[in-house]
């Protein structure tokens, strides 16, 4: 039995997420399982999800895919690095996979295994803290600074290193780490690419380009970047006024109120922050001062040393109080979001085999043991506010409930 682990976000699961299970099953069969450990409801772009973790596990899951588990908070809302650590961590010792599977923009196989050799090297970790030093590199994030190292090692100025290759490149670097004997298994990606804001591809656009057609006035033109089958969950809950999540648009007060405080504050109650965090926070709660809301304070602060993405995760991790040692923590659970018949068959060898615990219906959270149960307690205290930032606000009470979602038969066959 041949069976994969993805780690991926779906948000929203669309054309580009089918054609990698197709490719899998094309690469390795038809009869391999294929499972998706997916962030929860917080992204690594640094915002919350557009539609909730139970939704767009069962996208995935009419899709094809046979098992939905969690990449919970806040390891899903951390850089590059700490995301694939614990993606890979929670697939490794679930021990229930051999292979896994991501998309990657790199056409050749050689040279994404050297980027991934040079970004393990003692030589790499040297040029970062070298670059850091100095004045500008003390005021950029780490993503950033591992971009230019590379470049400088690879002694090609111009090497691109897109997000999803960022990735690919640390799924490998925490193979290796972790000494895990998961095989990687990188596809090529079709269509758009991941930064573009525009769909272009006739069926393959990126979630980025999708996430504006969430409206029940787009469904005609967003259905021809989603399934039919992944569209029905997201299109019920649009319908329903659960969808699009946007806690720029809820919470704004909130967050900016939060960052005026913190600027007034004596002493300041952060907590651990690298200097570059420290003084992005610093900027963050200067300019709330004068901004009128989440996305002018984002402007105000982002410029060419910082990201957008950077500066919107280190503003909600601010915000939601984690520190650097959560991070440091490897993940002791993952929730189960959804799962078909085939999917019960995982779930049953991870239950024998595996060492990280199971959630299957949130409300027993209390029930996992240490230090499983206090992570996802932290986890879903930081969930509330998605439920308050709908549309259609739902009680913060909500992120405690939630059951899997169970397809009895595969709609995609």
């Amino acid at each position: 039995m041949r069976s994969v682990a993805v780690i991926s976000e779906f948000n929203p699961f669309h054309n580009g997420h089918a054609h990698l299970l197709s490719e899998i099953k094309r690469t390795l069969g038809a009869d391999t399982y294929v499972t998706a450990i997916m962030s929860g409801w917080y992204v690594q772009r640094g915002d919350v999800a557009v539609a909730s973790p139970y939704t767009r596990a069962e996208s995935a899951l009419r899709s094809g895919f046979d098992l939905v588990l969690e990449l919970p908070f806040p390891y899903s809302i951390s850089s590059a690095t700490d995301f694939a650590d614990a993606g890979v961590s929670i697939a490794d010792r679930l021990s229930c996979f051999d292979t896994l599977s991501f998309g990657c923009e790199c056409k050749d196989p050689g040279i994404l295994t050297r980027l991934a050799e040079l970004r393990a090297s003692d030589a790499f970790l040297q040029t970062v803290k070298e670059l850091r030093e100095t004045e500008r590199g003390r005021k950029i994030g780490f993503a950033r600074l591992a971009r230019e190292a590379l470049q400088i090692l690879c002694g090609i100025p111009t090497l691109e290193v897109p997000p999803n290759l960022t990735l690919a490149i640390e799924y490998l670097c925490a193979i290796k780490r972790h000494g895990s004997n998961l095989l990687p298994l990188p596809i090529l990606r079709e269509g758009d690419g991941y930064e573009s804001e525009t769909p272009n591809h006739p069926n393959l656009a990126s979630a980025k380009s999708i996430r504006p057609l969430l409206s029940l006035e787009k469904t005609d033109i967003l259905k021809r970047y989603i399934g039919a089958e992944a569209a029905k969950p997201l299109l019920a809950d649009l319908e329903d006024g659960f969808a699009p999540v946007q806690l720029s648009h809820r919470l704004s007060d909130a967050v900016l109120a939060f960052f005026i405080a913190l600027s007034e504050a004596a002493p300041s109650p952060l907590g651990e922050l690298d200097e570059a965090e420290e003084d992005l926070v610093r900027r963050l709660s200067l300019a709330a001062r004068d901004s009128l809301d989440l996305d002018d304070l984002i402007r105000r602060v982002s410029a060419r040393s910082y990201t957008d993405a950077y500066v919107r995760r280190v503003l909600l991790r601010t915000f939601l109080g984690v520190t650097s040692s959560e991070l440091r923590t490897p993940p002791a659970y993952t929730r189960v979001l959804g799962f078909t018949e085939r999917g019960r068959e995982i779930l049953r060898i991870a239950k024998q085999r595996g060492s990280v615990s199971l959630l299957t219906k949130t409300a027993d959270y209390l029930s996992l043991p240490e230090p499983a149960a206090r992570q996802a307690k932290r986890a879903l205290s930081a969930d509330r506010f998605c439920y308050m930032a709908m549309p259609r606000p739902r009680p913060a009470s909500d992120a405690f409930r939630g059951t899997p979602r169970h397809i009895l038969s595969d709609p995609a066959e």
